[in-house]
């Protein structure tokens, strides 16, 4: 890294550290991309150091005037250097930036799925800075050969609150959409059943079959993350005693290496989590609640028209 984008990298971290916490959303254009614009709210509460990125609908439209949105062009539009961001997550999935070097700061970012969490988490990392010509390089160096591990483990647990955030929000919404597949389990009225020919009752009866079959599913994965190894009845706590005990304050002690293995292998895991539930929320919207919806609504126009008849 030359001297200057050391200074750039610097600026950029100390602008953030001084900017205050947002209130509200705020609006910030896209230099590159004319006419779109992004919504921001910087340190968010949980997140600390970081923001939180919501793309809108229009900004996902193709536009060869445009091109697409990449990580590295939202971060210039928000005003930081990607050295200066350790990690970012899209949909609750944890990226490295590599020092800015990773090459999936240049890909396009992909459009939300179906039930993710559309916001994008952006975590910058306060930077200790020695003296006005020092490089990250030289404050690595002069703090000791420990520090890229307690780097990493912090990295590793900061993504994994992250992903904690985006756990609880999906699972209030495959909690709620549990209660909305099971409501919709039902048998069928006697208008319906009176009305509704033999494909009616036949797709109905189908419908039911997949409606059970996304109910397991949501409620398997409500109950990993409930009583699984990401929970308080799994080994999240011993994670978080390990980090204020020792990662914060930077004690090193035997098998700190390993503790490092073990910090990013649970990011792994809570990753996974994530994108489970994900999936059964998606299943469960388009297999299961759709589907249903869409054979419900044909029986209740069947219902109406054979009333106006009478």
């Amino acid at each position: 890294m030359t001297q200057g984008s050391a200074h750039d990298t610097r600026s950029a971290a100390t602008l953030f550290g001084s900017r205050a916490p947002s209130t509200a959303w705020e609006r910030v254009p896209l230099a590159d991309s004319p006419g779109r614009h992004v919504w921001v709210w910087y340190k968010p509460q949980g997140l600390g150091e970081g923001l939180l990125v919501t793309v809108p609908d229009d900004a996902w439209a193709p536009d060869p005037q445009r091109g697409p949105l990449t990580m590295r062009a939202l971060l210039r539009a928000i005003g930081l250097d990607a050295a200066a961001v350790p990690l970012w997550s899209v949909y609750g999935v944890p990226c490295e930036t590599q020092g800015g070097t990773n090459p999936l700061l240049d890909q396009p970012i992909p459009p939300p799925p179906p039930g993710a969490d559309p916001r994008i988490a952006v975590y910058v990392a306060p930077v200790q800075w020695p003296g006005p010509a020092a490089s990250p390089a030289v404050s690595v160096a002069a703090a000791g050969p420990g520090l890229p591990i307690f780097m990493r483990i912090e990295n590793d647990w900061n993504a994994i609150l992250q992903i904690e955030a985006n756990l609880a929000l999906l699972r209030k919404q495959l909690a709620a959409m549990l209660a909305r597949i099971n409501t919709l389990n039902r048998d069928l009225s006697p208008d319906e059943r009176q009305y509704g020919d033999r494909k009616d009752k036949s797709d109905w009866q189908i419908a039911r079959r997949w409606l059970r079959d996304v109910a397991t599913k949501l409620s398997r994965c409500i109950k990993d993350h409930d009583m699984g190894h990401t929970s308080s009845a799994g080994k999240r706590n011993q994670f978080e005693q390990v980090y204020q005990q020792w990662i914060t304050p930077r004690v090193a002690f035997d098998g700190l290496e390993r503790v490092q293995r073990d910090f990013e292998q649970h990011r792994k895991t809570v990753a996974t989590l994530l994108n489970n539930m994900q999936v059964a929320y998606s299943s469960a919207a388009q297999d299961g609640e759709r589907r249903a919806q869409e054979i419900l609504n044909r029986l209740a126009a069947k219902v109406r028209t054979a009333r106006t008849r009478r």
